[in-house]
């Protein structure tokens, strides 16, 4: 959701209300490996991420994983 929120907004604020401040660094991080972020801030109990300056185009990017066939790791 967070690939698809980067289409529209180059910064995206992840509620994180009720959860402990390490869990929700964790997601961070984790984030930041699975979509190409900056991780922003963890302040006020949300992850806030940018898009950052990457000069690919993210649909081309989504349209290449729609197409191709899935890799389990």
């Amino acid at each position: 959701m967070v690939r698809y929120a980067f289409l529209t907004d180059g910064i995206v604020c992840i509620d994180c209300k009720g959860l402990e401040k390490s869990d929700y660094r964790k997601i961070g991080y984790k984030l930041r490996n699975l979509v190409p972020c900056d991780l922003v801030t963890f302040e006020k109990e949300q992850v806030v991420v940018w898009k950052g300056k990457r000069k690919h185009d993210s649909n081309d990017e989504l349209d290449e994983n729609n197409n191709s066939s899935v890799e389990v790791e």
